[in-house]
């Protein structure tokens, strides 16, 4: 299951010449994470990043500050539903 956190209108930058919206993923399981970042990025979404744990997202997030966070709300430590 996953969590969104969005802010603004998205749209792959490929697709309506646009700015590429960023998409940062939280997600544990490595493999789950590949296939997502290759799913968007082919759909024309930039991917800054993946966290797989909540403390880390945080702090990345923060940094980073995506357009939208797509976040598993079972991670180890901290939960997706905890961490924001």
């Amino acid at each position: 299951m996953v969590y969104l956190i969005a802010s603004g209108r998205l749209s792959g930058g490929e697709h309506t010449g646009s700015r590429q919206a960023s998409i940062y993923i939280v997600e544990d399981n490595p493999a789950v994470c590949d296939v997502i970042t290759l799913t968007l990025q082919d759909l024309g979404f930039q991917v800054p990043g993946c966290s797989s744990s909540g403390e880390d997202a945080i702090e990345k997030i923060g940094r980073i500050m995506p357009d939208l966070v797509l976040m598993d709300i079972a991670l180890p430590g901290i939960s997706g539903i905890d961490a924001f």
